[in-house]
């Protein structure tokens, strides 16, 4: 891999290590969910390696998504779940498929780690509950 791909593991991993690791376990005790921590990642850039600067990106791209997660997911797999649906999911759906006014509105928070992203999907007419 690149020299910019090797720093982005080390980035994502001496951050996971310092930020992500020793706190983790204590917001599963308390039922909590780490909204501070996916404040920190948007902060550090984890969560915009496919999107533009011009919504808060990195423009870094999928291969560099790729490595963000699985870096993430080698160090704490619950916290790499928070980073598919902030960085990836809740973004992409907004970005592909809103208003300009709603990229401009939503996007550049999502991948700052501002605002938690969430998805939900109904399927008309069908749906795994029937």
């Amino acid at each position: 891999m690149s020299d910019e791909i090797e720093a982005v593991r080390a980035m994502v991993n001496r951050f996971m290590q310092t930020e992500v690791v020793p706190v983790m376990a204590g917001y599963g005790k308390r039922g909590e969910f780490p909204r501070e921590l996916i404040r920190k990642a948007g902060e550090a850039g984890l969560y915009g390696a496919v999107f533009p600067e011009s919504v808060g990106g990195t423009n870094l791209g999928y291969l560099a998504a790729t490595v963000i997660q699985e870096e993430m997911a080698r160090n704490d797999a619950r916290f790499a779940a928070c980073n598919n649906q902030q960085g990836s999911t809740c973004p992409s759906c907004i970005y592909f498929g809103g208003t300009p006014e709603q990229i401009k509105k939503y996007v550049p928070n999502l991948l700052a780690g501002e605002t938690i992203g969430m998805m939900a999907l109904t399927e008309s007419g069908g749906g795994s509950d029937r």
